[in-house]
């Protein structure tokens, strides 16, 4: 298990994880394999609840795996529930701007720095490593905003030099379907618009990452060290595809 998963994502180490959907802990089971770096469960698209995550939390620990949290947005509460609920990060989704970037910061980290509300949680052994917990979360907590607007293109520089933040995660479809408002005249490829994100990361030393279905193209991204290959539901599709093809071989 990586001790420190922020200390990781900071230094830009290789690391592959997958997202969970399936709002049970047996899907962390299953996906917190010698195979993936870390999970990271998906409360933004996904039926996944407060008690339920928690459960959730439980198994990847059992399972020696660090687990982040996309959480549905900078000012739904999710931040601060997954972090008392055990989570190692979080994942911020639809960060267009600096400010964005500073709302997820604020909401992550305990003041000074943030605006983090102190409480009897899992996440400080329910209150009997409070004061430690509060003193040194900041070494710990990792803070990811997710980048999947072409206005957050346009400010990724600024994004990603928040103080604070650990690392951009790139999401290609839902920047894919923005570059659509475009007028086609004036619309970057989703490629050109990925580069850039990257270059602005590169720039100001921020990690970034990205989200691929798959890892059969995983050879593409090997500058960017942050993956997080597929989910759990798509993982069964593919093996029921590949079961059925194989029947009919």
């Amino acid at each position: 298990m990586l001790k420190n998963l922020k200390e990781a994502v900071r230094n830009r180490d290789r690391l592959v994880g997958c997202f969970v959907s399936i709002p049970h802990p047996a899907a962390v089971e299953a996906c917190a394999t010698d195979d993936v770096d870390l999970v990271c469960l998906d409360a933004e698209h996904a039926s996944i609840g407060r008690e339920t995550m928690e459960h959730m939390l439980r198994a990847a620990e059992c399972r020696h795996v660090p687990a982040l949290v996309r959480v549905p947005g900078a000012t739904s509460g999710w931040i601060g529930w997954a972090l008392d609920a055990g989570a190692q990060g979080v994942v911020v989704p639809h960060v267009e701007t600096e400010d964005d970037a500073r709302q997820a910061v604020s909401a992550a980290y305990y003041a000074p720095r943030g605006q983090r509300g102190v409480g009897i949680s899992r996440g400080s052994s329910y209150g009997a490593q409070l004061r430690t917990i509060a003193e040194h979360a900041h070494e710990r907590t990792c803070v990811v905003v997710q980048i999947e607007t072409f206005a957050g293109v346009r400010n990724a520089a600024r994004i990603a030099s928040v103080p604070g933040i650990d690392a951009v995660f790139i999401g290609p479809f839902d920047l894919a379907q923005s570059l659509l408002a475009l007028p086609e005249s004036e619309r970057p490829s989703l490629d050109e618009a990925i580069a850039s994100i990257k270059e602005a990361c590169d720039a100001v030393g921020c990690s970034v990452g990205i989200f691929r279905p798959d890892d059969s193209d995983r050879h593409k991204w090997s500058g960017y060290p942050l993956l997080i290959v597929g989910t759990d539901v798509t993982f069964l599709q593919m093996g029921i595809r590949s079961s059925r093809s194989a029947q009919h071989a």
